[in-house]
């Protein structure tokens, strides 16, 4: 089993003494989002799970209890978002240059390899241009620079939730072209800096851009880190989570 930790809550972020007396116990009871009688038991075992993957945008709540963490003996990783907006789009996080410090922190301790720096969404409105995420992205890719091999990247879906998140900004949908030379760019950036650019955006054809197509659970990652082989490559089981979440 591989758990993703999690999609619903930023556990590192709020949970970090839940999540290790869980561990603890070798266990955790999970409601169903969409019916709350529905709790399920999943075993947090060495013997049940083979990786876990952290999402995450503060784990600086986590960061003093990795001892523990690594005391369980699953191997893990984390997914860690770093974007670009103000407070008045992305709200309730520290300032950025905190959340950059917690980043290399990190990395310090567990080493650039398991840390998948996520620049995601990609947002554009009728003040954030491609020329804002350039200038930013480099910032940011500067001030990463050996601490994460890669870079996941991926544009905004409006999903409902989103729709209602985003209300008071005027969203621009780009064009694959635009998202195209976006990315290419981006990967430019990135390799300068000694990071290699992941492309998580299935409906476009990104054949001869140099850019990899991008996996949030990464099967090699992961068959690494538990020093077995536990994916199938070509049916990992991102796409299968992603899907259940979406429905």
């Amino acid at each position: 089993m591989i758990l993703s930790a999690s999609r619903r809550t930023d556990i590192p972020a709020f949970y970090p003494d839940w999540l290790c007396n869980r561990l603890h116990e070798g266990f955790a009871l999970v409601r169903n989002p969409f019916n709350q009688g529905l709790v399920s038991k999943v075993a947090l075992t060495p013997a049940s799970t083979n990786c876990i993957v952290f999402w995450t945008k503060n784990p600086a709540p986590l960061l003093t209890r990795i001892d523990d963490l690594d005391s369980f003996a699953i191997p893990y990783y984390f997914l860690f978002t770093l974007n670009p907006y103000d407070a008045d789009m992305e709200t309730g996080l520290p300032p950025r240059e905190a959340i950059i410090r917690t980043f290399r922190k990190l990395a310090d301790r567990i080493g650039p390899r398991r840390i998948r720096w996520r620049y995601d969404p990609v947002i554009l409105t009728d003040t954030i241009s491609p020329d804002f995420h350039f200038a930013r992205f480099e910032t940011l890719a500067q001030a990463l620079q050996g601490s994460t091999e890669r870079c996941v990247i991926s544009f905004l879906h409006l999903y409902r939730k989103c729709r209602r998140n985003l209300s008071g900004f005027r969203i621009a949908i780009p064009e694959t072209g635009t998202r195209l030379m976006m990315a290419r760019r981006l990967a430019e950036i990135a390799s300068e800096k000694e990071i290699t650019l992941e492309w998580c955006a299935p409906e476009d054809d990104i054949t001869g851009t140099g850019i990899l197509p991008g996996r949030c659970v990464d099967g090699d990652l992961v068959d690494e880190l538990a020093g077995k082989h536990v994916v199938e490559k070509g049916s990992g089981p991102e796409e299968n989570l992603w899907l259940r979440e979406k429905r």
